[in-house]
């Protein structure tokens, strides 16, 4: 019979070791080698460290890190360093498949990132996968991640967009469920049946034993951070990508689909567009201070036999997994001068990570600065262009001032000239005029006379007044 694995994909802080440990109660296998609780997860983590470690290797393997909030690919390695990643989590899906269960989950938020890496490698070793997506207020994550790793909320709200949406894009030809952690806290048994039925789990049964344990279990996974709709949308903008990523979320419980499918992928097309310089020189700079403090822990350990500090593990059913319990084995184990050799070679290794972390982080302050002398530079242009347009701006309004002048004295003389033309009419019109046309037709035979030819026409005309008057002039 084909064995089913089911991947708990959701962000880091939204419920993924309360599902883990909930389909564990309800008998789905985990391979946990093993399990520990300190005060940043009370109820316990439920994941496998050596599916964490892998994880964290094939993070490195891209150049990335768990709160890189860059697109994840392997694309940039060379063929043998993806090759070589591929067959190690093939040896481990043969391992976690070489189980008798039927039913197998995985928990590790890191998952978000790269899920068809394992999605690829269980098909291959002939296994069903299917996908858990417990989500929570970006509000709620960002205040947890903040308060135990120390990162800006606006940076952890980023962090939470990224890993969403690369996680939902990831899983959408698998068989899968979205979940509300505060759904779970309210009533996790809808949330169950419609996991058992979505996913086809019809083997998993529950009982009045394991129902009090679950519910016991859930009242014991305290929420330390509650933010509702409306602060998520005073703080961000219902505008704002991470606002309607959340909403599509939450529509996504009740119906996923095509529609839904393309809202994500415009989100997912404008967020990388229009991630910002500031988040990767915080990435980059929360990666030195990660690596600093690994590496200082790290000689610590060797130089004293002190148990590292955090809270005892709880050892359960299976072996615990964990920061402070792999602290206490890495004690032991340095015992053996062999590998505390391997290890000081690691922190040399590591040392020059740190190193060119560190120089990245100059390279991209220098950038910040450049980019700032360039935005001064294109500041004073701007001002520059706007002290013309109110020079300019001045001229037009002298300009249209001489117009409305210019306009007014228009009007004038078309009232002058409409006077003088009704005053042609009317001289035209008149009876005085009429009876004068015999004087002006014979004052324009004359003046078109030559000179000579007027004279005689003047003799002319004073004989024939003489004759008419009846006495010779003398």
């Amino acid at each position: 019979m084909q064995k089913i694995v089911i991947l708990i994909a959701g962000m880091h802080r939204s419920g993924t070791s309360m599902m883990a440990r909930l389909l564990n109660i309800l008998g789905v296998y985990l391979p946990l080698e093993m399990e520990y609780k300190d005060q940043f997860n009370e109820s316990g983590y439920w994941e496998s460290f050596v599916v964490q470690k892998m994880n964290d290797e094939i993070l490195r393997s891209g150049g990335s890190i768990w709160f890189d909030n860059r697109e994840f690919s392997l694309s940039r390695q060379s063929t043998e360093v993806i090759e070589g990643t591929h067959q190690r989590v093939a040896n481990i899906v043969n391992n976690l498949l070489g189980q008798d269960s039927q039913v197998l989950a995985l928990k590790d938020p890191r998952f978000c990132r790269y899920i068809p890496i394992w999605n690829s490698a269980f098909e291959d070793a002939g296994a069903k996968v299917t996908s858990i997506m417990p989500f929570r207020n970006p509000l709620e994550v960002a205040a947890s991640i903040k308060s135990r790793d120390g990162f800006s909320t606006k940076f952890c709200l980023s962090m939470w967009l990224r890993n969403v949406l690369e996680a939902e894009f990831a899983t959408r030809k698998l068989d899968r469920v979205f979940c509300n952690y505060q759904d779970i806290l309210s009533d996790w048994q809808p949330t169950f049946i419609k996991i058992k039925d979505q996913l086809h789990l019809s083997n998993l049964q529950s009982s009045a034993e394991t129902d009090t344990q679950v519910d016991n279990f859930i009242s014991a996974s305290l929420s330390h951070w509650r933010f509702i709709d409306s602060d998520l949308a005073n703080y961000v903008g219902t505008d704002d990508l991470i606002y309607q990523t959340f909403q599509l979320l939450k529509q996504a419980v009740k119906e996923d689909g095509t529609k839904i499918h393309t809202r994500f992928d415009i989100i997912r097309e404008k967020f990388n567009q229009t991630r910002s310089i500031n988040d990767d020189l915080e990435c980059r700079n929360s990666k030195v201070k990660s690596l600093k403090s690994r590496f200082n822990k790290a000689i610590a350990i060797q130089n004293s036999n002190i148990k590292a500090p955090g809270r005892e593990p709880e050892v359960v059913e299976h072996k615990p997994t964990s920061a402070d319990s792999q602290t206490r084995l890495l004690n032991k184990v340095l015992k053996n001068s062999t590998y505390g050799q391997k290890l000081e070679d690691q922190l040399s290794d590591l040392q020059k990570v740190v190193d060119v972390f560190t120089k990245m982080l100059a390279d991209s302050k220098k950038t910040e600065c450049s980019l700032s002398a360039e935005l001064h530079v294109k500041t004073d242009a701007f001002t520059s262009l706007e002290n013309k347009y109110a020079s300019l701006s001045h001229q037009f309004g002298l300009l249209d001032d001489s117009y409305t002048s210019l306009g007014k004295e228009l009007t004038q003389l078309s009232a002058y000239t409409q006077d003088l033309h009704d005053g042609y009419h009317a001289i035209h019109d008149s009876y005085s005029w009429k009876i004068t046309w015999p004087i002006r037709a014979f004052v324009r035979y004359f003046l078109l006379l030559p000179g000579s030819a007027l004279a005689a026409v003047l003799s002319k005309l004073i004989q024939q007044v003489r004759r008419l008057r009846g006495s010779p002039r003398k």
